[in-house]
């Protein structure tokens, strides 16, 4: 029986699954990564934990599928973008993985102004979202606050590059994650000359990068050998965690867009040309000549969460969800602002009810769910360059509530749809881990064959006219 093995590098949890070839789920780990902070604002994961987290992962993987080691013919992976760490000319590392919300750069360099102002950023890269969290921000950082570390550098590698590194021996990565580095010429498929000499960079810093679903290498390292893989095993080019969840999820062939409802809100479409504009990340596909659009928002799952927390606590999500249930469509007046949570306790919310009965916990849990969907609908318009979709898979943790399925599929206006796949990131790296087996020519030729409609929510025609007239209101 053949087995492939996909490995989710996310930022909470790693996650590992084996699939085999009609994809059946054999065996999946999942472990909480542990970030440690030494100073405020510093987010660090030591690479001997980073080994070590992916090794118990895998492992807890086998055990529970039953399998034995050797069995695994490719492995591919789902990244976090922009965690990364330094390496001297021997590959010793000088520095722990820092983790892409480490926020220890509070100011842009000159360079780094520079950089930022320059036009061609958005028009090479697709980068139309930049932030002092990128790792060039702290490339820079590094360069003027510890020069004498900077002078030992000679390669940087990305958290999903270490993997490919440990898997192979090779400095090798994907173009998909290193989309959103700021460095990448989509287009010319090299990286920005220009950008990194106003940066003071060097091309030779960074891995050489493949498309997603290409074989990159084989897995013949001791590494490889501990995490199952049999000797002729390939490792594949992943991708950025959003797209391979969106894959897993059933993009590209369920629905020509994806929706995560997670930490943040985010929207992610398939285009046909390279669509730039700022508030967007554009980045290649799997295929060429097609790129993946994506779009964020904060208001996300976790405005739930703050609000159960801060004004709630006695209810679960769950028992707030079949509250919000009860509620009417428009909650009767209340409405939540864009990021309700920065605001002081309920202030980020408006009334606009004539009667004198109070607003409850339902209420404000609904009205938080239709400022979502109503968000969503505006990112999903940019992610799909203008257009409309006709359907949406969704993925993350508000992919399990029913409820804010049905609102969203009200406020877009189209079907929004739940695949019966619980963790499409390590599913979708499964995908391009098939692709490289030889299993299937394309990532959605392997979406067809192993996924289907768990969940369907199509829009009520009476709810969504009044959703358009509450728009128009606004």
């Amino acid at each position: 029986m053949g087995v492939v093995m996909g490995i989710d590098l996310g930022t909470s949890y790693f996650k590992v699954a084996l699939v085999s070839e009609d994809g059946s789920l054999l065996g999946l780990g999942r472990r909480a990564v542990r970030v440690q902070s030494p100073y405020p604002g510093y987010q660090e994961l030591p690479l001997p934990q980073f080994v070590d987290l992916v090794e118990q992962t895998v492992g807890d993987a086998f055990a529970a599928s039953g399998l034995a080691f050797g069995d695994i013919a490719a492995v591919s992976y789902s990244s976090q973008a922009n965690t990364f760490a330094l390496f001297d000319s021997s590959m010793k590392p000088l520095t722990p993985l820092i983790i892409w919300s480490d926020s220890r750069v509070s100011a842009a360099t000159r360079e780094l102004e520079s950089f930022c102002a320059d036009t061609a950023l958005l028009e090479r890269t697709g980068m139309g979202l930049f932030s002092m969290q990128l790792c060039v921000a702290k490339l820079a950082w590094f360069r003027h606050a510890q020069p004498e570390l900077w002078r030992a550098t000679r390669f940087v590698l990305t958290i999903s590059d270490l993997l490919l590194f440990l898997l192979t021996g090779c400095r090798i990565g994907d173009s998909s994650t290193a989309s959103l580095l700021g460095i990448w010429d989509v287009n010319a498929e090299h990286y920005w000359h220009d950008g990194l000499d106003v940066l003071g960079l060097r091309p030779e810093l960074f891995a050489e990068l493949y498309r997603p679903a290409t074989v990159v290498g084989t897995a013949d390292s001791e590494f490889a050998r501990r995490l199952g893989l049999r000797r002729s095993a390939v490792a594949v080019a992943g991708s950025l965690d959003h797209l391979a969840a969106a894959l897993g999820a059933g993009i590209g062939y369920l629905a020509p867009a994806a929706e995560s409802s997670g930490t943040v809100l985010a929207a992610l479409g398939l285009i046909d040309r390279f669509a730039v504009e700022q508030g967007a990340s554009v980045g290649p596909y799997a295929s060429a000549g097609r790129f993946y659009k994506l779009a964020f928002s904060e208001h996300g799952a976790g405005v739930l969460e703050w609000y159960r927390r801060s004004h709630a606590p006695e209810l679960t999500l769950a028992r707030l969800t079949e509250l919000a249930a009860d509620v009417p469509a428009g909650c009767e007046g209340l409405t939540a602002r864009p990021g309700a949570q920065r605001y002081q306790g309920l202030e980020g919310f408006q009334a606009s009810r004539r009667s004198g009965q109070p607003y409850r916990h339902g209420h404000y849990a609904r009205a938080l769910m239709e400022r979502g969907a109503i968000v969503l609908r505006s990112l999903l318009l940019r992610a799909l360059d203008g257009g409309t979709p006709e359907a949406v898979v969704s993925t993350g943790g508000g992919a399990q509530n029913d409820l804010w399925l049905q609102i969203k599929a009200d406020v877009v206006g189209c079907d929004f749809v739940r695949s019966d796949c619980a963790e499409p990131g390590s599913l979708g790296a499964a995908m391009y881990a098939a692709c490289g087996a030889g299993w299937f020519t394309t990532v959605e030729q392997a979406g067809r064959a192993w996924l289907s409609v768990n969940a369907r929510f199509s829009p009520d025609p009476a709810r969504s006219s009044e959703y358009r007239a509450l728009m128009q209101q606004s």
